[in-house]
Order: structure tokens, then sequence, then C-alpha cells
């Protein structure tokens, strides 16, 4: 899953809660409380599902990214290293780094 189809779930997911709801109260003009809330809690599950989905769907791995700045291996676990202490991306998983794409521009080397 890509960070495009993660948006377009997550704004179904509302769409689908507010057709739901809004057309069965409009003649009354409110919402029940415990409608609300299970319909939102209903929500809230499916978007953490696509989350992890988008997010582990996505990882980069310190190969991938080595590969796609050009440097070595060794070089790229030194600078995830240093950019994890610093800002606190990324996360090692055994021996290797994994990054979500949006994690990758703050490990490309400054200047790059």
């Amino acid at each position: 899953m890509d960070r495009h189809t993660f948006e377009i779930t997550v704004n179904r997911e509302i769409q689908q809660m507010l057709d739901e709801i809004l057309p069965q109260h409009a003649s009354t003009g409110s919402v029940s409380r415990h409608l609300l809330q299970q319909q939102l809690q209903g929500v809230i599950e499916r978007v953490q599902a696509a989350a992890r989905d988008y997010y582990l769907e996505s990882l980069r791995t310190v190969d991938d990214v080595a590969d796609e700045l050009g440097v070595s291996v060794e070089h790229m676990c030194e600078l995830a290293r240093h950019r994890h202490f610093h800002y606190g991306i990324g996360r090692k998983f055994g021996e290797t780094w994994v990054w979500t794409p949006d994690e990758v521009d703050v490990l490309r080397p400054q200047g790059e």
C-alpha cells in the first residue's frame, strides 16, 4: 500500500461513517453519543489496520537505501545510527535498519 492508497482508504472510511450516520438523523439534526462513539471506534480500528499495512509494506531496508544513495551498506549503517540518535528516525530489527519512505529524506547526506 502506498501513501496515496492509504490516504484514500482513510478518507473513504470517514465518508462511509458520515454516510451511515447522517442520513439516518438528518431530519432530527442529532446523533446519539453512543452511536457516534460506536461509529468512531469502528473507523479508528479500520484506519489503524490501514496505517499498519501502509507502514509495514513500505518499509525500506538499509540495503535499499544504500543502493538508492549510492553508498556502501556500512556507510549507510553509520549514517543511520547518527540520524537515529539526532532525529529519532528509523528502527533496527536485529542487524537491519529500516525506515518509512518519509524518513528516508532525513537520511540523505546534507547537500543531496
